[in-house]
């Protein structure tokens, strides 16, 4: 799993996640993840095109970050999912808590 920051503007930063985010993944930059968004100066939306397989510790995760950033006012939207990602976060329950946009730009509308 590989986290990076693909863009900072005032109010917005951009990260993007590759690899699956399971246990293992969620080992590898979980912490590194939750520390981003802490450090974030507003809005969060990250790239999840390379993310190939999310598990509820994934969800759970991006949850967390979400919550995060509510307590300040802001949000976390991902953009990009892969169907098989797609499809596990909406049988997962969760697409009420988390957003996902088709696009970046769709997610830069959602805020």
């Amino acid at each position: 799993m590989r986290l990076r920051t693909v863009q900072e503007e005032p109010g917005l930063t951009i990260l993007a996640l590759s690899g699956s985010l399971d246990s293992l993944g969620v080992e590898d930059i979980g912490s590194e993840l939750i520390a981003e968004v802490e450090q974030a100066d507003g809005d969060v939306l990250i790239d999840i095109s390379e993310v190939d397989f999310i598990a509820s510790l994934g969800m759970t995760l991006l949850m967390k970050c979400t919550k995060l950033l509510a307590r300040d006012g802001h949000q976390l939207v991902m953009y990009d999912a892969q169907p098989l990602v797609d499809e596990a976060l909406r049988f997962g329950m969760v697409n009420h808590v988390l957003k996902v946009a088709e696009t970046l730009d769709d997610a830069r509308a959602m805020l």
